[in-house]
């Protein structure tokens, strides 16, 4: 039983760990898939 929580742990961990690098991915991300405004502008002038 002990091994068990002990895998439970490792796995809870493991899951917030995989949120907080997507949420970084994310974040770092963003600013690539949001253009700036200037970008935008450029993009709507061409369009």
């Amino acid at each position: 039983a002990a091994a068990l929580k002990r895998v439970v742990g490792v796995l809870g961990a493991l899951n917030i760990f995989s949120e907080l690098a997507l949420a970084i991915i994310n974040a770092a991300l963003s600013p690539v898939t949001r253009p700036s405004p200037p970008v935008r502008r450029v993009l709507a002038r061409r369009s």
